[in-house]
């Protein structure tokens, strides 16, 4: 079980950062406000 858990671990999170920047910068280029208010620039 810690072998596949490991495999599965390395296997996806390269896919997970991917994902997580394409949606970030969609997120940026369609909601902008959404941005700056995680952001906090106040």
């Amino acid at each position: 079980m810690f072998s596949m858990a490991k495999w599965m671990a390395v296997l996806v999170t390269p896919l997970q950062i991917v994902a997580g920047d394409l949606h970030g910068l969609n997120t940026l280029e369609h909601q902008p406000q959404k941005v700056m208010a995680m952001e906090g620039p106040y």
